[in-house]
């Protein structure tokens, strides 16, 4: 297992290195866009499946393949978008993320499906 630790502060950095050094190799970087070229490389180098978590929708759109929109717990699956944008093709301000982007905020909107959205119990 590699680990990659995306931390723009020095001390969280290197205390976020420090205890994941035991599980493997670790990499750190200090931004979100030097995370996305590490990341890419890792799986060029090495392809596996990745489940990847984030709360950033560009962060989503530059590195899935397939992205997934959860609801309010108890989570349920609101959308599940394949993306269309081939991955090498994809950079921040791509074109064909601004329809991505309103889907998915369709999506978290509290009145487009019963289970999604802030609102929902």
């Amino acid at each position: 297992m590699r680990i990659l630790v995306a931390e723009d502060d020095y001390a969280s950095r290197r205390l976020f290195l420090a205890f994941l050094a035991p599980l493997g190799p670790c990499e750190a970087v200090e931004n979100g866009l030097d995370a996305v070229e590490a990341f890419e490389a890792a799986l060029e180098a090495n392809p596996k499946t990745v489940l990847f978590v984030t709360h950033n929708m560009e962060e989503a759109l530059l590195l899935g393949d397939e992205i997934f929109v959860l609801s309010q717990p108890p989570a349920r699956v609101c959308l599940h978008l394949s993306h269309p944008v081939p991955r090498g093709r994809r950079y921040p301000g791509h074109e064909g993320f601004p329809e991505l982007e309103r889907r998915i905020f369709r999506a978290l909107d509290p009145g487009a499906e019963p289970d999604c959205g802030p609102g929902s119990p």
